[in-house]
C-alpha cells in the first residue's frame, strides 16, 4: 500500500481523536500540508471521497425512494467509484470506510448491517468518524430490542461517541433510548433526566423534535394553578415559559406536533394571554401538514367562536 497514503489515514486518526498533543498535531500539520502542496494523488483521493460524501448526503437528504434509491444510487456509483472506496478504507482512511459501509447497507435493499457492513463502519467509527459511529449504534439499537443487554449497551457507547461530536441524530436517539423509545430493553429502564439532558442537547442544534421532547419534559413539571387565583395563574406561566419556548421554537421549524400545542396554548389562554388569531394560525399550519387534532379543533372554533 501506499506509504503517503498509509500516512495520510494517520493524520486524519489524529485530527479525528481530538486527542493528539501539540507535538503529534504539529507533526500532523505538516505532513498534511506536505501532501496538499504536493498535489499528490493521495490529496486527490482525499477530496474526491469528501465529494462523494457530499454527494451522497445531497441524495440521502433528497431521496424518496427508500432504500430502493439508495440502492439504485450506490449501485450506479460502484462501478465510478468502488475501488477507491475499498482502496481507502483498507487504508485507514474513515471517510472511505463510511462510504464502503453504505454500499454494503443498501445493497440488498433492506438496510441489514451484515458482517461486511459492519467491518467497515466498525473501523471508521473506532477512528471518530460520528457518521460511522452512529450507524454502528443504530445496528446495534436494532439487536437489542430482540436481542442481549450487551448489544444495547454497545449501542449507547457508540451514541454517544457521535453525540459528543455534535451528531444531532446520535444525541435524539440518546434521548429517546432514556426515554424508552429507540431502545427497549430491560437493561436500560426509562430515565427521564438523562432524556431530557440529550433532548436538550440536540435541541439546542436546532433538532425540531427534540426540542419539543424537551419542552414536553419541562412542560410536565409545572403544577397547574391551584386554586385559579392570579396569583398562581401568573406562577404557571412563569414555571411554563421555557417549556413553551422550546415548543415555538420546534413550530417555527416546521414541526405540526409543536403547531398544534402552540395553537392550543393561545387557544386556552392559561400558559400564555389567550390570543385566537395567534391560535388559529399555528392549528392552520399544523392542519396543512395532516395534523387531524388540529384540524378538529378548527372546526370547533369556526362552530363556537369566542
Amino acid at each position: 500500500m501506499n506509504c503517503r497514503l498509509l500516512s495520510l489515514s494517520c493524520v486524519l486518526l489524529l485530527v479525528a481523536s481530538g486527542c493528539a498533543d501539540k507535538d503529534q498535531t504539529e507533526t500532523a500539520n505538516v505532513e498534511m500540508q506536505a501532501i496538499q502542496a504536493g498535489g499528490t494523488a493521495n490529496g486527490e483521493l482525499l477530496e474526491a471521497l469528501k465529494k462523494d460524501m457530499r454527494e451522497f448526503e445531497d441524495y440521502r437528504r433528497d431521496n424518496t425512494k427508500g432504500f430502493d434509491g439508495m440502492t439504485e444510487y450506490l449501485n450506479a456509483k460502484k462501478e465510478e467509484r468502488y475501488a477507491d472506496w475499498e482502496k481507502a478504507a483498507e487504508a485507514g482512511i474513515p471517510e472511505g470506510g463510511i462510504l464502503l459501509g453504505f454500499y454494503y447497507l443498501f445493497r440488498h435493499s433492506t438496510g441489514i448491517l451484515d458482517a461486511d457492513t459492519k467491518k467497515w463502519f466498525l473501523k471508521a467509527a473506532e477512528q471518530g468518524h460520528a457518521e460511522a459511529q452512529f450507524q454502528l449504534a443504530r445496528h446495534y439499537s436494532a439487536n437489542a430490542r430482540s436481542r442481549a443487554p450487551t448489544d444495547a449497551q454497545e449501542a449507547i457507547h457508540w451514541f454517544r461517541k457521535a453525540g459528543d461530536q455534535g451528531h444531532v441524530r446520535a444525541l435524539f436517539e440518546l434521548g429517546g433510548h432514556y426515554n424508552a423509545v429507540v431502545i427497549g430493553n430491560s437493561a436500560f429502564p426509562p430515565d427521564p433526566v438523562e432524556a431530557a439532558k440529550w433532548y436538550r442537547k440536540a435541541a439546542e442544534l436546532g433538532h425540531a423534535e427534540s426540542q419539543f421532547r424537551f419542552g414536553s419534559y419541562c412542560l410536565e413539571k409545572v403544577e397547574l394553578p391551584n386554586p385559579f387565583t392570579p396569583e398562581n395563574v401568573e406562577r404557571f406561566r412563569n414555571e411554563s415559559a421555557e417549556g413553551i419556548e422550546w415548543y415555538r421554537k420546534a413550530a417555527e421549524q416546521g414541526y405540526a406536533r409543536a403547531q398544534y400545542w402552540v395553537g392550543m396554548f393561545y387557544y386556552e389562554g392559561l400558559s400564555v394571554p389567550q390570543d385566537m388569531e395567534e391560535a388559529t394560525k399555528w392549528l392552520h399550519k399544523a392542519a396543512e401538514q395532516g395534523e387531524e387534532m388540529a384540524d378538529r379543533m378548527l372546526i370547533e372554533i369556526f362552530a363556537n367562536p369566542r
